[in-house]
């Protein structure tokens, strides 16, 4: 399969590439392309609970004149986190950086390299099912700040996305499959296809991590994410399906909880209430529903937080709410989002979503 693509983020003069690789072989022919490094010096910013395998891997790849690394802690990602990248950039004067990690670490690295100085060129090696099919693409880098979820967040593109497959390994079961939230959602909002894909991979390949069938799923996934990126600003808010309630969640959670886990939840309320608005069908409904249950994803608020306190969290996503409503991105169909190019949003009045959304969990509890 051609396992490249390239991608002119809206509001971008510049294109970015992305691999998805499999073999050895291929790792290092989509490096040579991407770094010809020669003659320049380079900070390898690598997540520290990545085993010295993988960090070897990649070091050993690039023929550079001067390299430094530095091991950041991705359980965090806040202003604090971000200091011992800015201490070694202004050590080593990189010319560019090399990211090796998951989704935090392509944020933090992505804020560092956006904020200093003029900017820094990186090349991201994503290691999570997550960050290859979501974070890695779009160039958006996000920091948490006072209990707000990527409250500081700026735009800075890889130049490149090497995205090979066996970094997959590392993960536990649960982080494995909560990446491919993400995957249902770029199939609900723009890919009616992906969800049919990831429905064959799931139940033919039991979602095996060696399966020829993961390299096309993750290619496909990321691609559907470059080509919204490719659309005017204001289409882009597609992809915050299932945000308004998953980033509350995430967000009480404090980040405890997984990214995936949380949009899936999302999903499951906020594809219900629309249903229950009349935009979308219970049928559909189900077939989302389906498949996050058969990547075993949590669809259910949890239980130690009150409707109350879900509401008031969805106030610190301020693209999805003003002063007196809170907005939804909503499923018409799979593929398509209801409303009409640059207005993607369903408004609730605050005063009645506490009301709606107990009317939307007595509807799942009827129609699950």
């Amino acid at each position: 399969m051609n396992n490249t693509f390239s991608y002119k983020p809206s509001g971008s003069n510049a294109e970015y590439f992305v691999y998805v690789v499999n073999q050895h072989n291929d790792l290092i022919h989509s490096t040579d392309v991407a770094l010809r490094l020669d003659n320049k010096s380079v900070l390898y910013i690598i997540d520290r609970n990545l085993s010295s395998k993988y960090q070897t891997l990649i070091t050993g790849l690039s023929r550079v004149k001067k390299s430094d690394v530095v091991l950041i802690d991705p359980s965090t990602k806040t202003i604090n986190t971000l200091l011992p990248i800015y201490d070694a950039i202004v050590k080593s004067k990189p010319d560019i950086a090399i990211v090796l990690g998951g989704g935090t670490t392509g944020d933090l690295s992505g804020f560092a390299c956006a904020t200093y100085q003029r900017g820094i060129p990186r090349i991201y090696f994503p290691t999570t099912s997550l960050s290859m099919i979501d974070a890695s693409v779009g160039g958006k880098s996000g920091i948490d700040h006072l209990r707000s979820k990527n409250s500081l967040s700026v735009r800075h593109y890889p130049q490149h996305t090497i995205m090979y497959l066996p970094f997959l390994d590392t993960l536990s079961d649960d982080e494995f499959r909560s990446g491919f939230a993400e995957t249902v959602k770029l199939s609900i909002v723009a890919n009616r296809s992906l969800l049919y894909e990831l429905k064959t991979y799931v139940t033919d390949s039991k979602l095996s991590r060696h399966s020829f069938k993961l390299q096309s799923l993750i290619f496909n996934s990321a691609k559907t994410k470059a080509l919204i990126c490719e659309q005017p600003e204001s289409n882009k808010i597609i992809l915050l399906y299932g945000h308004a309630i998953g980033h509350a969640i995430e967000s009480l959670s404090q980040s405890r909880m997984r990214h995936g886990d949380c949009v899936s939840i999302g999903m499951q309320l906020e594809g219900a209430l629309a249903c229950v608005l009349g935009i979308w069908n219970t049928t559909e409904w189900r077939t989302q529903m389906t498949i996050l249950n058969a990547l075993n994803l949590p669809l259910d608020i949890p239980k130690e937080l009150s409707l109350e306190s879900l509401v008031e969290g969805m106030n610190t996503y301020k693209k999805l709410t003003n002063d007196n409503e809170y907005f939804f991105i909503l499923p018409k169909a799979i593929g398509r989002m209801h409303g009409s190019t640059h207005n993607f949003l369903t408004a609730v009045k605050k005063t009645d979503m506490i009301k709606l959304l107990k009317k939307t969990l007595k509807w799942i509890d009827t129609n699950k």
